[in-house]
C-alpha cells in the first residue's frame, strides 16, 4: 500500500535522479584549483569590519582567509595520501616539510624561561607602578602579536609549499595534461 505523501514526508523522483560524473581524477583537479583560488586571494585573518553603505554603518563578517587556504590543501593532501604513501620521494618531501616547519614553530615560541621575560611578566603581575605595568604589559601584547604574526606566516608558507609537492605528485600520476602547473 503506497502512502501518500504529506506536507513533512515528500517523496523524490529517484527515477530521474542522475549520479554525479565526476571521476576522482576531476575530483582531484578542481580541489587542485581550489587551492590555487583561494591561496591568491588576499590573506585576511577575518573579524568584523564595518563600512558605510548608502549612508549607513553596515558590519561586515570576513572569513579568515588563511584558514580557508589550509582548509583547501589539507583537505587534497588528505584526497592524495594513498598517493602519497606509496610514492617515497613525495612521502619523503612532505615529511622533510613537516619536520622544517616542526622546528620553525618551537623557535618561534616565546621563552618562558628567558630572564627578560620573567621579568616583564613580574613587574606585570607584582608592581605597584601602574606606568611601569603598563609599559610591560604594552611590551608583552607587541610579542605575542608578533609570535601570533610569525606563526600565521609560517602556517601560509607551510601550505604554500605542501601545494608545491602535491602538484609535483598530480603531475607524476599523469593527472596534470597540460603541463607543470606548479610542480
Amino acid at each position: 500500500m503506497k502512502e501518500k505523501p504529506t506536507e513533512d514526508f515528500v517523496l523524490e523522483d529517484t527515477e530521474s535522479f542522475q549520479a554525479a560524473t565526476n571521476s576522482f581524477r576531476e575530483i582531484l583537479l578542481r580541489q587542485y584549483s581550489q587551492c590555487h583560488l583561494e591561496g591568491s586571494k588576499e590573506m585576511s585573518s577575518g573579524g568584523i569590519a564595518t563600512r558605510f553603505l548608502n549612508g549607513e554603518v553596515v558590519e561586515l563578517t570576513l572569513p579568515n582567509q588563511k584558514q580557508i587556504f589550509g582548509n583547501t590543501v589539507l583537505m587534497l593532501r588528505t584526497m592524495l595520501d594513498s598517493a602519497i604513501e606509496s610514492n617515497k620521494e613525495i612521502k619523503e618531501k612532505i615529511s622533510d616539510i613537516n619536520k622544517k616547519y616542526k622546528e620553525l614553530r618551537l623557535k618561534n615560541k616565546i621563552n618562558l624561561d628567558d630572564p627578560d621575560i620573567k621579568e616583564i611578566r613580574e613587574i606585570i603581575i607584582h608592581t605597584d607602578d601602574d606606568e611601569k605595568r603598563e609599559r610591560c604589559q604594552n611590551q608583552w601584547n607587541d610579542m605575542i602579536k608578533l609570535t601570533k604574526d610569525k606563526s600565521e606566516e609560517l602556517v601560509f608558507n607551510y601550505n604554500q609549499e605542501m601545494l608545491i609537492v602535491l602538484g609535483r605528485l598530480l603531475n607524476k600520476l599523469n593527472y596534470l595534461d597540460e603541463g607543470v602547473y606548479g610542480a
